[in-house]
């Protein structure tokens, strides 16, 4: 199953999406957005938690 965390449901604006099958690299992934992008250094637990909870099930695209 794929998962998607869309930044816009953590940092409101920002069009970045982290697609993957293995949360704890969608995780990674994010978090490096999250320090290039935003310049948030340090994570706090709640930051974590607020992306944890916008992880979701990737639909599939019909075109």
């Amino acid at each position: 199953m794929t998962k998607e965390l869309r930044c816009d449901d953590v940092f409101s604006g920002c069009a970045y999406v982290s697609v993957g099958s293995d949360i704890r690299a969608l995780m990674a992934e994010y978090m490096v957005h999250v320090r290039d992008v935003h310049r948030v250094t340090s994570p706090t637990p709640e930051l974590r938690i607020q992306a944890m909870v916008a992880v979701r099930e990737r639909q599939a695209h019909m075109d």
